[in-house]
């Protein structure tokens, strides 16, 4: 938030701020919820978690590895 609203930030825009990204954040968890909470949505995903979660794992041993290597070279 800082580097977007630079150093000079008053604390009414910092409240303004935080206030706006809380409202954001809680109304995408409410609709992602809200979402994943329908028996259509549920059916398809339950098809599909067995490639959600391998890709999930895929995705975390590649930053695992990518820590790794950053740890070996530097």
């Amino acid at each position: 938030m800082a580097s977007i609203l630079g150093p000079s930030v008053t604390l009414t825009q910092q409240a303004v701020s935080g206030v706006w990204m809380f409202s954001v954040v809680l109304l995408w968890d409410i609709a992602l919820a809200a979402t994943i909470g329908q028996q259509r949505i549920q059916q398809t995903l339950q098809r599909y978690l067995y490639l959600i979660e391998r890709g999930a794992r895929a995705i975390l041993m590649l930053f695992g590895g990518y820590l790794l290597l950053g740890l070996w070279l530097g």
